[in-house]
């Protein structure tokens, strides 16, 4: 977003602008399409040369005999395409928009202002219970980041943040390596820590310092905690992946430990980041970082799994090939071959996966350096 854009004060003065997707989800939806082009080409060669007769010309025109097969790896590519370029988001006066396969979703200013719609697990997205579970979320974070910014700004100028229950007490109890079976008693008087180690109790003008890293500055839970006591740190992560919530502690929700820890631990000794948006401290981009470095080691791992998929793809091709256009005298490359049913899985993977990471390998290439960019630049202005 235009640092100089304003962000208007009532829903009458929303002018009516439209967004697409940003240009990384178009360009991984092309590869797709190609790959998958690719992927029908590949497998009409290797049942070819399962023939008897490896006469290119007369087997190639023979594929229109099998155009069945071949559609059935086009339609699925050709419907992503068109989703990707026809996908939009629109505000106007009346709310927000967002159009996919067939038709208008929306979501009105009321229904964000009477606190109908919630905050969602991830950056920049909100959630309307009421919906189908299919259409209930809205992800901003797929937009250009300006346009990104400007939506997300509307939407927070006239959301209203549903109230979070903060009891007089809370209990927690960790489990993560190091720390497990740790429970966390609090209240207003202070901190009781058991299950490892020496069970302590703290007070509340003894804890050093919460550090609190949220997806994004307005984001009511967190992605990491960290509660630095004078013998002892505690951390708490919360993350969603896949639809899959994964936290390493039982009991309260991310917001109200939140809620509960910034109630009673004094402002001076609270630091909050946030991993989406704009950085305004160091802390935010060794936050961002941080989380960046974290996601690359898990992508490195799935990466490893589909070059090995694709490498596994590409020997199997060779040998077709080879006894396609009749380089090789036997068919005896052919005993070396993997079950068709094996290589199609092995297909699936490769094409499906290799086109995202490929423009997300990209993406956190470009991301790191910004970041680092960014780092140099708030740590010249705070010297």
């Amino acid at each position: 977003m235009d640092r100089s854009e304003t962000i208007p004060d009532t829903p009458d003065a929303v002018e009516p602008r439209e967004f697409g997707l940003k240009p990384e989800f178009i360009r991984a939806a092309w590869l797709g399409f190609v790959a998958i082009i690719l992927l029908i080409v590949a497998a009409q060669m290797s049942i070819s040369a399962r023939n008897d007769d490896f006469d290119f010309w007369r087997t190639a025109g023979g594929w229109a005999d099998r155009a069945d097969s071949i559609l059935v790896g086009l339609v699925p590519a050709s419907v992503g395409m068109f989703m990707a370029h026809r996908w939009r988001l629109r505000l106007d006066v009346r709310g927000l928009h967002r159009r996919r396969f067939f038709g208008w979703q929306t979501w009105t200013w009321e229904e964000f202002r009477e606190g109908h719609i919630r905050h969602d697990d991830e950056a920049f997205s909100f959630i309307n219970p009421a919906d189908y579970r299919w259409q209930r979320k809205i992800d901003l974070g797929v937009l250009k980041e300006e346009n990104r910014d400007y939506s997300f700004a509307v939407c927070l100028r006239f959301w209203t943040p549903p109230a979070v229950e903060v009891p007089c007490t809370l209990s927690i109890k960790t489990s993560v390596t190091g720390l497990r079976g740790t429970t966390i008693d609090m209240g207003p008087i202070g901190i009781d820590v058991s299950g490892a180690g020496i069970p302590r109790s703290y007070g509340w003008d003894e804890v050093v310092l919460l550090r609190i890293v949220r997806l994004e500055e307005n984001h009511p839970g967190f992605k990491v905690l960290r509660l630095t006591l004078p013998d002892r740190e505690l951390e708490l992560r919360y993350s969603r992946e896949q639809g899959q919530v994964k936290k390493n502690w039982t009991g309260a929700g991310p917001d109200v430990v939140s809620a509960f820890l910034e109630r009673h631990v004094s402002a001076e000794r609270i630091e909050e980041a946030a991993l989406e948006g704009r950085a305004r401290t160091v802390a935010d981009v060794d936050s961002r970082l941080e989380d960046l470095r974290n996601r690359q080691r898990e992508f490195r791992m799935m990466t490893i799994i589909v070059a090995a998929a694709g490498l596994i793809l590409l020997v199997c091709t060779a040998v077709d090939l080879v006894e396609f256009f009749g380089q090789h005298p036997s068919k005896s490359l052919a005993d070396y071959s993997i079950h068709p049913q094996v290589r199609g899985f092995l297909a699936l993977v490769c094409f499906y996966f290799a086109p995202i990471f490929l423009v997300m390998s990209i993406y956190n290439r470009r991301k790191r350096r910004r970041l680092e960019q960014q780092r140099e630049q708030l740590a010249a202005e705070e010297f």
